[in-house]
């Protein structure tokens, strides 16, 4: 989770107030020469300091409160000018020098000679337009890095709402397309059930017919039969007394005719068989090809509903 700007400059500032030329211009603007009787002097423009110290504070931090982070301001090195304004020079002795620290009050400051302890006037800066027109620079320079930076959240912003939209609108299609599919689903069981249906009772059908064929031609055959038995009984008793041998040909021309009628029974049998076991295939056929696109169509179902649940899952951890 990223940071405010705001927390950032927070935790940045006090260090920031620290380092900044801010601080080292205004005590700059405020050094005066220092002798040993003249203390106050330096508590006074101590004080003055302090003062443009926190009034420049506040004005970093209404500049601060736009939400946006901000590098903490480098240290500039101090200019000559400021670096001899910083030094004191006894008047009277120029060999022995005071320098101003960055803290005066906490530091020690040689003494000059006694007999040199006159009331000096502080020196009065002349850049202080310049070091003025330099602070305002580096205020403006602040504002125009918050401002590309808050430029830069807004559009990162916008993005990441853009794209989570776009998310959206994937899986509202998905779950349209999945409903869809199940509708058609549903429709194609119900015209494969249809269909079934009609099926077995085309084949019951046929089997009741087929069954109706055999019973008459059984019966057929059986009446042929005993006709054919009572003729040839009439014919034995009519020609009993015929020869042997026209007996025995006749005998055997009757057997040979049975065996022929009995092939072609047979024959017809078989082909009606063979006819019955090609439609139990075709009916076979037919129910293996449905069961196969019914097991693809449910396998591509679950494919479509795991990338779903991927999808969810993934809009899920963005919305976190």
């Amino acid at each position: 989770r990223l940071q405010s700007p705001t927390r950032i400059y927070k935790s940045n500032f006090k260090q920031q107030s620290q380092s900044t030329s801010l601080g080292a211009t205004c005590q700059a603007l405020g050094t005066v020469r220092l002798e040993t009787d003249q203390v106050y002097h330096l508590e006074r423009n101590y004080e003055k300091c302090e003062n443009q110290n926190k009034m420049s504070q506040i004005v970093l931090r209404r500049n601060a409160l736009k939400n946006i982070k901000t590098q903490p301001v480098q240290h500039q090195p101090q200019s000559h000018r400021e670096v001899k304004a910083l030094q004191f020079t006894n008047q009277a002795n120029h060999d022995q020098l005071l320098f101003v620290p960055q803290s005066p009050i906490k530091k020690e400051v040689k003494k000059p000679a006694e007999s040199w302890l006159k009331p000096v006037k502080p020196i009065e800066r002349k850049d202080y337009k310049e070091d003025q027109a330099e602070l305002e620079q580096q205020i403006l320079d602040v504002k125009q890095r918050m401002l590309r930076e808050e430029q830069t959240a807004f559009e990162l912003n916008r993005l990441r709402e853009q794209e989570l939209r776009e998310r959206q609108i994937l899986i509202q299609q998905q779950l349209k397309e999945k409903k869809e599919m199940q509708l058609l689903l549903k429709q194609k069981a119900l015209k494969q059930d249809e269909e079934r249906q009609q099926l077995q009772q085309e084949q019951m059908m046929k089997t009741q017919i087929a069954n109706q064929r055999k019973q008459i031609e059984l019966e057929e055959l059986s009446l042929i039969k005993k006709q054919k038995e009572e003729e040839e009984k009439r014919q034995f008793e009519l020609y009993k007394q015929r020869q042997f041998e026209t007996q025995k040909k006749e005998r055997l021309d009757r057997e040979r005719l049975e065996r022929e009628q009995l092939a072609q029974e047979l024959k017809q049998e078989q082909q009606r068989m063979k006819e019955l076991i090609q439609l139990q295939e075709l009916e076979n056929k037919k129910q293996k090809d449905i069961l196969e696109e019914q097991l693809r169509m449910a396998k591509s179902l679950q494919e479509k509903q795991k990338q779903i649940d991927v999808n969810i899952g993934e809009l899920k951890e963005m919305m976190k």
